[in-house]
């Protein structure tokens, strides 16, 4: 089942909540300056509740301010990461294929093993890759058992394990930082 991407909706939505709290710090701001400055004009001393009320509108503007900005230098490191996860991802893709079949090659496969390899990797049943080549059940798993010994493998899991290790493993060393955490 596929998993359901909301990475646009979760950056809009904390931008959205970003310059929410920009302008509720901007209000508290304008707030504080007009109680000052009307204090200043009227030179009167504040009271308990007044200054207490002062104070709780600077530390918002403080709180409000800090949170923003910190939420921009997350969105921003989130969303340099996620590009290079997505140069990483196209990278792979581009050279998928043409590793595929460079390990097809070197294990010597013949066309119809490398047909049947493919087919495997993709997540076909034998009787999905025998309707597809016009053959018997019999003549893939032939194929099968060929292309694994051929590969080492022993299961269709462990042909997609080739492939799957080495490709975490190049996107492990293309994001060193990463697996570091």
């Amino acid at each position: 089942m596929a998993r359901k991407d909301h990475t646009g909706i979760n950056a809009t939505v904390a931008t959205v909540v970003m310059w929410g709290m920009g302008l509720a710090a901007l209000f508290f701001l304008q707030d504080v300056v007009l109680d000052i400055s009307n204090h200043l004009s009227e030179r009167e001393g504040y009271g308990v509740g007044d200054l207490l009320h002062l104070v709780f509108e600077i530390l918002s503007v403080v709180l409000l301010a800090s949170g923003m900005t910190l939420l921009f230098t997350y969105l921003r490191q989130l969303r340099v990461r996620h590009e290079r996860q997505a140069q990483v991802l196209r990278s792979l893709r581009e050279d998928f294929d043409e590793h595929v079949r460079f390990r097809f090659e070197e294990w010597g496969l013949t066309g119809a093993e490398a047909d049947v390899a493919l087919l495997l990797l993709r997540g076909a049943s034998t009787a999905e890759i025998a309707q597809y080549r016009k053959c018997s059940a019999g003549t893939v798993k032939v194929h099968s058992h060929n292309l694994f010994q051929k590969a080492g493998v022993s299961s269709r899991v462990e042909l997609m394990g080739v492939f799957l290790d080495e490709f975490i493993e190049v996107g492990m060393q293309a994001e060193p930082e990463t697996a570091a955490r």
